[in-house]
């Protein structure tokens, strides 16, 4: 299959994704349907899998391209959908030209910028309102979480899309110069041109040990994307932390979708141990080692969120899920709350700082963790 490894946990959003994918690479690779064709037996003839199989098929088809342009090209061709430029390479042909993606951020006003995030080989949308920045020079400024894992990681881009409510207005695409996730860029905005997209893409490895466990793995990666005067001495940029609401039923609910995350993501690790313990193979090694580190970097990541969560919700309901699942702990064997160690102790610790300030609940939450067949936290709590 014409493909890269798409994130696991939206899989009909995924079904579309890679039918796009599919159709832009059939219908661009190549000038001609003889050359196509040949890309089509080149690529059916690669015995690797996924990015590594298409690059072994465009460089036998010997086309002045690579799987990283022609991705590029792909994400803004779902927010653009326009033949007339760049040779087409931003456009569907007349089976998908009504096609448009909706930006899922916008920027409306001053101080011109948002935080977002994106999954891995995919792309965000972010709709500007340029209406006072048209035909002047801007600062485009631009910081990606760069997440790693066993000598690899992904590689982020942004591009520019101005365009015009008069259709018969040519586009223009600018690429911002983006360097190990970040960038501050002075570009010119067209003044002819009523409408901007930025459009951010999250690229990860192209190595076939590396790319499946990589992609579906990885957490998305943030960004923060900010626009201000070309002179302005105000361009850094930072990615925001992950924030937490106080809304009841997106609390509860989020807790057990964080809890259920975290132990899945615990048995992935220990998963991946036992390969990298006992395979003599070492491809198999290496992907395994990959899905480790992202793992562990998801657990840590989670554990924050559910912290922060507990938080607001120890006093109530929603803090439930976070409470049950480790009062359950209790009565697991020590190697299995052993897991969690970290997790107890900053719960322990919250539980500690809300007794002190005269929370009942917190007190009650506490004497109940010293039960259990093994009494999860110590007594010495005081």
């Amino acid at each position: 299959m014409i493909g890269v490894a798409w994130a696991d946990e939206t899989m009909i959003e995924n079904y579309g994704q890679v039918y796009l994918w599919s159709y832009y690479i059939s219908t661009h690779i190549g000038s001609s349907d003889a050359k196509r064709r040949e890309f089509i037996r080149n690529m059916v003839a690669q015995k690797s899998q996924g990015l590594s199989g298409l690059n072994g098929a465009i460089k036998k088809l010997n086309v002045n391209t690579t799987t990283k342009n022609i991705f590029r090209s792909f994400c803004v061709a779902n927010y653009l959908n326009d033949s007339r430029i760049e040779g087409g390479i931003y456009g569907y042909n007349k089976d998908l030209s009504k096609l448009l993606l909706k930006p899922q951020l916008s920027i409306e006003n001053a101080p011109y910028r948002v935080s977002g995030s994106v999954k891995c080989w995919s792309s965000k949308g972010v709709q500007v309102n340029v209406e006072k920045m048209r035909g002047k020079a801007v600062k485009v400024s631009f910081a990606g979480q760069t997440i790693s894992a066993n000598d690899y990681s992904n590689s982020m881009d942004v591009a520019l899309i101005h365009y015009s409510t008069e259709k018969d207005l040519l586009p223009v695409v600018q690429w911002v110069k983006v360097k190990n996730n970040s960038a501050v860029d002075v570009v010119n905005i067209p003044k002819q041109h009523n409408r901007m997209i930025a459009v951010v893409i999250n690229r990860g490895p192209e190595l076939m040990k590396a790319e499946q466990a990589y992609a579906k793995n990885v957490m998305p990666a943030k960004f923060s994307i900010g626009f201000s005067p070309a002179n302005s001495n105000n361009s850094s940029v930072t990615v925001a932390n992950a924030r937490t609401t106080s809304n009841k039923n997106k609390n509860k609910n989020s807790n057990n979708k964080i809890v259920s995350s975290i132990r899945a993501s615990m048995d992935e690790m220990e998963n991946a141990q036992k390969i990298l313990s006992t395979s003599n193979n070492e491809s198999e090694k290496e992907e395994a080692a990959v899905k480790y580190d992202l793992a562990s970097q998801k657990v840590q990541e989670l554990e924050k969120q559910l912290i922060a969560s507990l938080k607001i919700t120890i006093t109530t309901d929603q803090g439930s899920a976070v409470i049950d699942f480790l009062l359950a702990l209790a009565n697991e064997p020590e190697s299995e709350q052993a897991k969690y160690s970290k997790l107890i102790a900053a719960v322990k610790t919250v539980l500690i700082f809300e007794k002190a300030q005269g929370n009942e609940k917190a007190s009650e939450i506490l004497d109940k963790f010293k039960g259990g067949k093994n009494g999860i936290i110590a007594s010495g709590e005081n």
